[in-house]
């Protein structure tokens, strides 16, 4: 995330259904920390409250996350062809892994697209549950 910053990139995370200031959950402590990423400082936040700044486009992980978005608000599906993230909250750990590698590849896709932009300094938020 630093090196995003360094270049001007902002990027956050947000849920429909989020608590402002709850901890991470503990199968998602356990599945970044899998992959060297450390929420343990993690605290989530509303979509609302990530609102209040704005975004150049917004990553729904699900088409009911997309639809729960005001209207006027630039936002597309997390999955860049457009298929739902399941949300893992309340299962197993190897549910939370899953979430993991389809949001990693996510990720890996959007940003080989993001890397044709001739702009620098987009801002991105991830809506979720």
């Amino acid at each position: 995330a630093t090196e995003l910053a360094d270049l001007g990139w902002h990027i956050e995370s947000a849920g429909t259904s989020a608590f402002a200031a709850d901890s991470a959950n503990p199968n998602s402590v356990e599945c970044a920390a899998e992959v060297g990423l450390d929420l343990s400082n993690h605290r989530s936040q509303s979509i609302d409250d990530a609102l209040q700044q704005d975004w150049d486009l917004v990553l729904a992980m699900s088409p009911s996350h997309l639809h729960a978005l005001p209207s006027g608000i630039a936002a597309t599906m997390m999955d860049p062809a457009g298929h739902a993230v399941p949300d893992p909250f309340g299962q197993s750990l190897s549910v939370y892994r899953r979430t993991r590698e389809l949001l990693t590849a996510a990720c890996q896709e959007w940003a080989k697209r993001w890397q044709t932009w001739p702009e620098s300094g987009q801002t991105y938020v991830t809506a979720g549950a």
